[in-house]
């Protein structure tokens, strides 16, 4: 058997490695817009947030934990 390099597969990298930057961004806009909206600001803090746990699940830093 091979070993596997810790991590997730290659496509999973990828894909997180590109939807980092936009879910990054939307997150910003949501924050920067939610100043005027009720709400708005905790709703952009998620998203952006969401961006930060996506990263770390890639890496497996967040599922060490759990098991």
């Amino acid at each position: 058997m091979t070993e596997r390099s810790p991590g997730m597969s290659m496509i999973v990298k990828t894909v997180t490695r590109w939807l980092k930057g936009p879910i990054l961004l939307f997150g910003i806009y949501i924050v920067l817009y939610g100043h005027i909206t009720p709400g708005g600001g905790f709703g952009g803090g998620v998203i952006i947030a969401s961006a930060f746990i996506l990263v770390m699940v890639r890496q497996r830093l967040l599922l060490r934990q759990f098991h």
